[in-house]
């Protein structure tokens, strides 16, 4: 019988961001992987990214040497991208060494990628030395494992999450909301669309998150509720759909952040199913072909389109689409997405 691989994880999410999404997202994939068994490990304590340069340089190489030399032969390591500030360079430089001493096979979950963010030689050019040190790579989805393929010339094994986890103790809200009732949350002020919704007749639009001019977005049919960590929203959201959408204009999603819907499996879809809320998504989001064939929401090229499709949706179809949802939710309050998605690597 082949003995067990040990397993580690790196563990390090920075105490400034705990309530931050995108620090959820971290969080929740450690609590996951330390209930089944992984073993923690920080390359870097957090406290040292606040010392001075010169003193933190010779702190992060004493502990990410620490940390490698802690590790036992033939392990699995799961590491998080991008790399919560622990000194890269030091890393990316030190990785190579381990593996090939300790033969240590590096897993890597993709959180963002800046190349297909900004689209510059740079951001490629330093994303792919970042990522070919590891073995195996979990990406969010189809569009985003062929970038990595293609244009950052990768040749890795990578297996697609689709939806990240949330851990949530929330069972779901009973009430039924009128079905014209659609949620928004995140940087509202990044997604200038939301000025915009006013114009959009028959249906009520209630946002959270962060805003800095809350007067011009508000209107009859659009409501601010409040920002919340990400650990209390989920309880905060009240509708009956979760809407999908970023840049300026309501026809598409346009603009670097709506194009990057096309390969961004965005935290915020986790967050509407755990609060149980089928999704509204742009046509050509990385989640649309998911959406559809779990027949979990609808899928829109404009927002004008929302109001004539939930018209003529059906009572039973619509709770069709809630009870589907239901049952994805249960997965990923569990954390069950992630150690389906990483067992594939070990």
């Amino acid at each position: 019988m082949q003995k067990k691989k040990n397993r580690y994880m790196d563990s390090q999410i920075l105490e400034g961001f705990n309530h931050h999404a995108g620090s959820k997202a971290r969080r929740d994939i450690v609590s996951v992987l330390k209930q089944n068994g992984w073993e923690e490990i920080c390359f870097v304590n957090e406290q040292i990214n606040y010392e001075s340069t010169l003193i933190c340089q010779f702190k992060s190489l004493f502990s990410i040497l620490q940390a490698f030399l802690r590790m036992k032969k033939n392990s699995l390591l799961v590491m998080q991208y991008p790399l919560e500030k622990n000194s890269p360079k030091i890393f990316n430089l030190l990785l190579p060494l381990f593996k090939k001493l300790k033969k240590i096979k590096c897993i890597v979950i993709i959180h963002d990628l800046d190349s297909i963010r900004f689209r510059d030689k740079i951001s490629y050019e330093i994303e792919n030395k970042n990522l070919s040190i590891f073995d195996n790579i979990i990406s969010h989805s189809q569009n985003m494992t062929n970038f990595i393929t293609n244009d950052l010339r990768l040749n890795k094994n990578i297996n697609e999450l689709h939806l990240f986890d949330y851990l949530s103790d929330f069972e779901g809200n009973p009430v039924n909301m009128p079905i014209n009732k659609i949620v928004f949350a995140g940087n509202l002020t990044k997604s200038s669309f939301c000025k915009e919704l006013k114009n959009i007749k028959g249906l009520e639009f209630n946002l959270y998150g962060a805003i800095e001019n809350e007067e011009k977005i508000i209107g009859p049919n659009v409501h601010y509720n409040g920002l919340f960590t990400s650990e209390e929203i989920v309880r905060k959201l009240e509708g009956s759909w979760g809407l999908l959408w970023d840049g300026d204009s309501l026809e598409t999603c346009s603009g670097k952040y709506g194009e990057y819907l096309k390969y961004n499996a965005s935290h915020k879809n986790s967050l509407y199913i755990v609060a149980g809320l089928p999704l509204i998504v742009w046509k050509d989001a990385a989640i649309a072909t998911y959406v559809l064939e779990h027949n979990i929401g609808i899928v829109v090229s404009s927002l004008y389109e929302i109001h004539e499709i939930i018209t003529n949706m059906s009572y039973d179809d619509y709770q069709i689409k809630k009870s589907n949802v239901k049952k994805i939710a249960a997965k990923l309050k569990n954390g069950d997405n992630i150690l389906h998605t990483i067992s594939v690597f070990t």
